[in-house]
């Protein structure tokens, strides 16, 4: 739940200075504060991103002890480290994309690397793509919560009893 949250916090923020950093550029002033908001906003997003990695690799560790001790949580597909390794995948773009970010907009607006379109798609269109490709291929929903068939058959004859009683 904080994840949200900071991504929420941290769009915010970033959102927020540019939109001072234009406004001040249209009425001719220095976008200078816009644009300490906006790196604040980025900066912030680099620290959010390295907390949700520590709780990735902990959660990622936990899991692999308890394959180790009893075998596989009944809550993870066997095979759950394909997702782990699409995740860094996905990670390390999201996390490329982000720092390329703040060191172009650390100069400025009028920064060379900001001029530079091949830098930009690669270095930010081209990381999303694949960090969203990565997980759409890899999704969390085919490695996570598995449910056999039996367990599903039974919770689903326990919602058509509920559904028969409450109809009562």
């Amino acid at each position: 739940m904080a994840t949200p949250r900071l991504s929420l916090f941290t769009l915010s923020r970033t959102g927020a200075g540019g939109g001072l950093s234009s406004v001040a550029a249209q009425n001719d002033e220095d976008p200078k504060t816009g644009d300490n908001v906006m790196m604040a906003g980025l900066a912030f997003q680099v620290f959010s991103l390295l907390l949700f990695a520590i709780a990735t690799i902990d959660y990622y560790l936990r899991v692999r002890q308890q394959y180790r001790n009893r075998g596989p949580p009944q809550a993870a597909h066997p095979r759950i480290r394909w997702f782990f390794a699409a995740l860094a995948v996905s990670y390390t773009c999201i996390m490329i994309r982000c720092i390329y970010r703040v060191i172009e907009l650390s100069d400025g607006w009028n920064s060379p690397l900001m001029k530079k379109e091949r830098d930009f798609v690669i270095l930010e269109g081209i990381m999303i793509v694949v960090a969203v490709f990565v997980l759409n291929i890899f999704h969390p929903g085919q490695y996570l919560f598995t449910r056999t068939k039996a367990s599903s058959a039974d919770s689903e004859s326990e919602e058509q009893k509920s559904k028969i009683e409450s109809e009562s």
